[in-house]
């Protein structure tokens, strides 16, 4: 994550009133990632072998998506 560009417009999205939906490595490490996952509106899942399959799904489900 490297692109200031990139990093604004994250900013930007997660700052709106849209839905963000975001995919991070669980081993990335950066401050804006940090600052993203500490938001008080944010909701992490885990990703594993046991609810991959699913989980699509799920979250289509969780946020009304046809």
């Amino acid at each position: 994550m490297f692109s200031e560009k990139f990093k604004e417009a994250v900013r930007k999205a997660v700052g709106s009133e849209k839905l963000i939906v975001g995919v991070v490595h669980w081993k990335a490490r950066d401050r804006l990632i940090d600052e993203v996952k500490k938001r008080e509106d944010a909701e992490i899942i885990e990703v594993t072998d046991k609810n991959r399959n699913e989980l699509h799904q799920n979250i289509v489900d969780r946020i009304g998506f046809q």
